[in-house]
């Protein structure tokens, strides 16, 4: 894996959460509507059991002081069901040269 890789992937187009596909899209709309996110994808890590689990990569308005508790809560309030279960904080998303998020 290459420098600035996220040891995550999408696959299939989707996330499958408690039996449910949701599109990591809409999710990361939600995300981006946060006022202390400026950027945000939503990726897939995929555990041996219970389908997957969504990874939020934010890029934050504040990055100097990275507290997650904001976006974290404004998230579970309008996300509802499929909230990412966990949140890593980058100074820029990954992505290639057509603006695609690189994924590992």
């Amino acid at each position: 894996m290459g420098p600035g890789m996220i040891p995550c992937v999408r696959m299939r187009g989707h996330v499958r959460v408690q039996k449910h596909e949701h599109l990591p899209q809409e999710i990361e709309a939600q995300i981006c509507r946060s006022p202390a996110v400026l950027d945000a994808a939503v990726l897939a890590k995929v555990p041996p059991v219970h389908g997957d689990t969504p990874v939020a990569i934010v890029v934050l308005e504040a990055p100097d002081a990275p507290d997650m508790r904001g976006p974290k809560r404004f998230v579970r309030d309008h996300v509802g069901a499929r909230p990412p279960r966990q949140f890593i904080a980058v100074e820029q998303i990954p992505m290639n040269a057509t603006g695609k998020i690189l994924r590992a």
